[in-house]
């Protein structure tokens, strides 16, 4: 599994990441798959391509979310690559698009998937709305202004 992935999950477990919605209860795993699959193992020569997935559990409840090393049951089984998981985390990519490419697969409670927005990085180069209106160009508040509309 690359680095990003891991920083991504430490971060998770120490509590850094965002807070997510209250109601969002339940567990998801990421089945990371290596990239590498056609690469024989030197190392453990007969190591199954299985033992190769790096698994991470991630457990949300009361608007918090706790990320583990295992492959535990979970209510929702991402199965990944670990390429495209990490374009994911570096925000190159967004997990709906890539879902609905096929690029993953998902088994069980969909709507944890979901979830999973709340907690991953934006999009390279995305804006919130929000943060735009916030901060309109001068040429803008000064139109507004001299029109009288908006609280400028």
């Amino acid at each position: 599994m690359s680095a990003t992935a891991r920083a991504f999950f430490a971060a998770l477990d120490s509590g850094a990441s965002r807070p997510v919605p209250p109601g969002l209860d339940g567990t998801l795993r990421f089945d990371v798959r290596d990239d590498d699959r056609d690469v024989p193992d030197r190392d453990v020569p007969d190591r199954d391509d299985e033992d190769r997935d790096t698994h991470w559990r991630l457990r949300f409840h009361g608007g918090q979310v706790h990320a583990e090393e295992s492959d535990a049951d979970a209510d929702c089984v991402v199965s990944i690559d670990s390429a495209l998981f990490d374009r994911i985390l570096r925000g190159e990519e967004r997990i709906e698009p890539a879902f609905i490419r096929y690029a993953y697969t998902v088994e069980g409670l969909f709507p944890l998937l979901l979830g999973v927005r709340w907690i991953l990085p934006d999009t390279v180069g995305a804006r919130r709305p929000r943060e735009l209106t916030r901060r309109r160009p001068e040429s803008v508040r000064t139109e507004l202004a001299r029109r009288g509309d908006g609280d400028w």
